[in-house]
């Protein structure tokens, strides 16, 4: 039946002793299972077990609150808001939070994220939590992923599966196993990450849920970024994108620690200075995912990290600032 397909771990979530390159996350196939565990590592050709960190995964699979807590915060993400690298307590969700509760709240917050994942998945991910839990957030924060990610079924049918796509010429015509690189123009892929936006806007405002979502992403064209401000109400630029290198999209070549930090580092930090007081934390400028390990495909010497609690910060930073300015 054409409709199996939904039926065959759409999520891709997988037990994660059995693999950790695959993104781990809600099972709707299987809501009964108990994903809830603790790992010390989630790539193992780019970190090493270290005191400083762990990953703790509630029993869907996130890295997260347990959903039937009801948290009033749900962020959404890639690797970036799962916090890869990074101590729970440096990621943005967590410090977006505590920055609203400095007022004297107490909100929790419910993590959707996926490594690699993509815009698609993520809200997929979050209309199925909310389903299955019958929560209403007060507050649905979204740090998305480029937009060139498409979610899409697997060559052989077995799920459905991120794809990373690139501006190339279509193939007229193609033969199985398929390459959706050459199939599938970029356009659809930028077309189908907004419509989901577009739903995941429609749904909170007809339920009063505040949203505010931005992408990390360096591609965005000045006409591009006046589109999303002019069509999506929800919709802030990225500020931390002029403060930083573009370093997410482009390869990292760095032959030691401290060309990283160079690589890394917030522009022209000598003279802004911010946030000093945790600037000796290793993981200020990068994250631990540095290392690299036999089997990592890397070139350099270190491998290619996700940004450090400094950036973070300054995401949460963003955020709380737009909300209580509205």
């Amino acid at each position: 039946m054409l409709f199996s397909i939904f039926t065959k771990k759409p999520y891709s979530a997988v037990p994660v002793a059995e693999s950790m390159y695959q993104a781990i996350g809600f099972d709707r196939c299987n809501p009964e299972r108990n994903w809830e565990c603790e790992m010390s590592i989630f790539s193992p050709w780019s970190e090493v077990e270290r005191p400083e960190y762990s990953y703790k995964y509630n029993k869907d699979g996130f890295r997260s609150s347990d959903f039937e807590e009801n948290p009033e915060v749900i962020t959404l993400g890639c690797s970036i808001t799962f916090g890869q690298g990074l101590p729970v307590e440096h990621t943005w969700p967590h410090i977006f939070t505590e920055l609203l509760n400095s007022g004297g709240s107490k909100y929790k917050f419910g993590n959707i994220s996926y490594v690699g994942g993509s815009i698609m998945k993520c809200v997929s991910a979050f209309f199925s939590v909310i389903k299955m839990y019958q929560i209403k957030p007060k507050y649905v924060i979204a740090n998305f992923p480029n937009f060139e990610r498409f979610w899409f079924m697997s060559t052989n049918m077995d799920g459905l599966y991120d794809y990373h796509l690139s501006p190339q010429k279509m193939k007229v015509k193609a033969v199985a196993p398929y390459d959706y690189s050459e199939l599938v123009p970029i356009e659809q892929a930028y077309f189908s990450n907004l419509e989901y936006i577009k739903l995941l806007e429609t749904f909170c405002k007809s339920l009063g849920i505040k949203l505010l979502w931005s992408t990390w992403t360096t591609n965005l064209t000045m006409e591009m970024e006046q589109f999303l401000v002019e069509n999506f109400d929800s919709y802030i630029p990225d500020s931390t994108r002029t403060e930083w290198k573009p370093n997410h999209e482009y390869f990292v070549d760095a032959k030691n620690r401290d060309e990283l930090v160079d690589i890394f580092r917030m522009k022209n930090y000598e003279k802004k200075m911010c946030h000093i007081e945790f600037s000796n934390l290793e993981d200020f400028d990068f994250a631990y995912d540095y290392h690299k390990n036999p089997g990592n495909p890397s070139g350099s010497s270190v491998c290619w990290p996700h940004s450090g609690m400094h950036r973070h910060m300054h995401w949460a930073e963003m955020y709380h600032s737009r909300l209580i300015g509205q």
